[in-house]
């Protein structure tokens, strides 16, 4: 191993520099062990001496290297040569503008260049073939080598360098000199590991758009004699007085006095801030339907861990469509649901659920709370869908199973009863109902023993069928259809309970998961049906009109229903009308009203998060995920910043369903505590569940108990919509002396604006301009 005596024996190539004095042995050994460490290897290809020559070609303003005539040896002939390839790179000033004069990123720059060479010479004298050429071209491919690998290597620590000053940056919030730099050495490798975690490259991307300011926090403050002056007022306080009416006429001066009418100035003095205590928050109904990666429908209550879904990926400015698995399920507490209407069907969501939309031309992301009519949503054309599908079934099984789910099914005293919208289905399919058994007919009903081996073997492979008409649905087997397969179901199901009305097919419904699933079905069919839910009778109606039943008689073969009175000739339906991109359409959204609360959902997939949710593309993995939750970790950081510079602690919680720990940082934190509070807030992911009530009382209780002393603010960063207990929050608010100040990511909760000193409602979230937010 290289020792330090060995310094005597040899001289850098740079002027001017006293290579024994142990402030320059000190740099060159902080350097040479940070760039072993990233390399993890005991010995560089490289000395003490050149890692002392790399460190002061970032560190000083101009570099002047020695006549090459005065370098004897062959490390030092190598040393050189990479000082001048490294003076001479494109790469260089925009380094050395960050770290002249800056002996932390120099020393971390020096660090990451060595072990980007170390890599580089490893790779390029790797090859045989190569050093064979080399030694055949002698010095003058060494030469070209070194100059190449050092340009790459250049290239790599520019871009870790502005993470790591973009972090630094953060960490002593905007303020240089709140945290020891020699002591941020010590932590060099940790700095260098959080700039090059992805999550912390997301937030320092986004952090450079945060105005801590715009968030504005106003300072209590009280009238005084002493304190800032803040304007003028008129009295006759002499401590007070404006220096101009010294000037005045004893008379005019004393009369003025007498009157209390003497200019004086306004004062105030700023009550003592406490800690900034920050919270961060980190869906869909249960009968919400997704496409299984066998393209089956599945009602979102009912996946499960492990299994595998249709999801949608964005790839530059277009869509990737794959299968992911589900990784975790969260069931979520009852909230309040929007209904998003199209001419294609309707999405249940909460408001702050993430759709994706095309807005004038645009394909973007928003909430359901910022969704406008005229708003187009993204869903399926039905040849994606029939990418994977079944159409195996036979013939008579397939019709059989298609009048089952479009019938009436009771089962009592071990007979089983099966009603259709009129008798004559019963006639028209004699032939199919035969394979059942001996049946008994009365009315339009017919009626036979369970113990039957037909319904038997029904009951066994498609059980739920067989339920009663509020919890009736269509088993994933069947979901699957496609082809001629599908058509006879489906005619199977229209004719068991359709009608006709006024041009017009209706199909009556007791549940929205079975309706919302032939919904789905017909359009896989091209067919584009309406469903109209009577929510004070809980009745689903599937409506299909004029314009899309010439396409559903040339493509279903109806035995029962009457359609002498379709024109003949072809009318184009909605969904031929529809904007057609690849495999998907666009459809308008029509109407968005509030239908109460119910009980919702969130899950995350392994590969995003954005899947089809009753036919239309949405982003799921809880509320707080993706961008949203990038955003809000970026302006907690912005608040720590706020706090440094106003010599205020900081105190740090995320919440979902549960608070999680708290974090506190005092007035003038460590490197280590800073670096600890960036690393997990890095580590934390969203999730679904938003518990308000329940992070605010713990805010209250932690100051309250004396956890937190004197706490001025509290910054809760949600895009919750659940209800909040005002009354209760309220009382302890004043309790602890505590203001709240409110920043809504999209949406609005109206029972926290009230609560809130401060209310601030975020319409945009994006890297060039992150943080605009209107005061509400």
């Amino acid at each position: 191993m290289f020792s330090f005596d060995k310094l005597k024996e040899r001289k850098g190539v740079i002027k001017n520099i006293d290579y024994t004095d142990p402030v320059v042995k000190y740099r060159g050994r902080k350097v040479y062990k940070l760039a072993k460490i990233l390399v993890d290897k005991e010995k560089l290809s490289i000395d003490y001496i050149t890692a002392v020559d790399i460190f002061y070609t970032f560190y000083l303003p101009y570099p002047i290297l020695k006549d090459p005539m005065e370098i004897s040896d062959k490390q030092g002939f190598t040393s050189y040569k990479i000082i001048s390839s490294m003076l001479s790179s494109k790469h260089i000033h925009d380094i050395r503008g960050k770290s002249v004069a800056d002996s932390l990123l120099s020393s971390i720059a020096a660090g990451i260049f060595i072990s980007e060479l170390e890599n580089e010479l490893q790779e390029s004298t790797g090859n045989a073939e190569q050093k064979v050429k080399d030694k055949e071209q002698g010095i003058v491919t060494r030469d070209e080598t070194i100059k190449k690998v050092v340009e790459r290597a250049l290239s790599n620590t520019k871009s870790e360098i502005d993470g790591i000053r973009k972090l630094r940056y953060v960490i002593e919030g905007q303020q240089p000199g709140t945290v020891s730099m020699m002591v941020q050495e010590e932590y060099a490798i940790e700095l260098i590991r959080l700039a090059r975690n992805t999550e912390v490259k997301k937030i320092l991307e986004l952090i450079s758009g945060v105005k801590p300011w715009s968030i504005n926090i106003p300072k209590r403050k009280r009238r005084s004699k002493h304190g800032e002056i803040t304007g003028y007022e008129l009295g006759r306080d002499i401590e007070r007085i404006v220096a101009s009416n010294l000037a005045l006429p004893d008379e005019l001066f004393y009369l003025r006095f007498l009157e209390g009418r003497l200019l004086l100035n306004q004062k105030v003095l700023s009550h003592s801030m406490g800690p900034i205590y920050v919270l961060v928050d980190k869906c869909l109904p249960g009968d919400t339907l997704v496409y299984t990666s066998t393209g089956g429908l599945k009602p979102i209550s009912e996946i499960r861990l492990g299994e595998r879904i249709l999801s949608v990926s964005p790839i530059g400015s277009s869509l990737v469509f794959t299968v992911s698995k589900v990784v975790s399920i969260r069931p979520g507490r009852a909230r309040e649901v929007y209904k998003v209407e199209t001419p294609m069907g309707t999405l249940n969501a909460t408001g702050n659920h993430v759709v994706m939309i095309v807005r004038d031309n645009m394909l973007i992301e928003t909430t359901i709370d910022n969704i406008d009519y005229g708003d187009e949503l993204l869903m399926p054309t039905p040849e994606l869908l029939n990418k994977t599908c079944r159409d195996n079934f036979a013939d008579q099984e397939v019709i059989l199973l298609g009048l089952l789910t479009g019938g009436k099914i009771s089962i009592e005293d071990g007979i089983v009863t099966i009603c259709f919208r009129n008798k004559n289905v019963i006639e028209k399919y004699k032939d199919v109902l035969s394979t059942l058994g001996n049946y008994y007919v009365y009315g339009n009903c017919i009626s036979l023993p369970i113990k039957e081996k037909a319904i038997q073997i029904l009951y066994k492979n498609y059980e739920s069928i067989f339920r009663n008409d509020d919890v009736k649905s269509i088993p994933d087997s069947l979901t699957r259809l496609c082809g001629r397969s599908l058509s006879l179901f489906l005619a199977g199901v229209i004719d068991a309970c359709g009608i006709t009305a006024s041009d017009k097919i209706i199909m009556v419904f007791r549940n929205g998961i079975l309706a919302r699933q032939i919904h789905l079905l017909l359009l896989k069919q091209g067919i584009m049906s309406r469903i109209i839910e009577e929510y004070g009778s809980k009745v689903f109606k599937i409506t299909i009109d004029r314009s899309n039943l010439v396409k559903l008689v040339r493509k279903l073969p109806l035995r029962n229903i009457k359609h002498e009175n379709i024109a003949s000739k072809e009318i184009s339906n909605d969904l031929e009308q529809a904007k057609k991109h690849d495999f998907l359409y666009t459809v308008p959204i029509t109407s968005i009203k509030s239908v109460g609360e119910e009980i919702v959902y969130d899950i995350t997939l392994e590969n995003g998060n954005r899947f089809f949710a009753n036919g239309f593309i949405v982003h799921n993995s809880g509320s707080m995920d993706g961008i949203k939750m990038v955003w809000a970790k970026a302006v907690a950081l912005s608040l720590y910043m706020r706090a440094l510079k106003e010599h205020r602690e900081f105190y740090f919680r995320f919440f979902d369903s549960i608070p999680y720990p708290l974090v506190k940082l005092s007035k003038k934190p460590s490197t280590k505590q800073a670096l600890k509070l960036m690393d997990y807030i890095a580590s934390i992911k969203g999730s679904g569940g938003t518990d308000i009530s329940r992070a605010l009382m713990l805010a209250c209780n932690d100051i309250r108990s004396g956890i937190t002393k004197d706490v001025s603010d509290i910054v809760l960063i949600t895009d919750g919509v659940d209800r909040i207990a005002e009354s209760l929050i309220s009382h302890n608010l004043r309790k602890a002396n505590a203001r709240l100040i409110s920043v809504m990511i999209f949406g609005d909760n109206r029972s926290l604006k009230r609560l809130s000193t401060k209310y601030f409602s975020v319409r945009k979230l994006g890297t060039e301009e992150i943080l605009k937010i209107v005061e509400a």
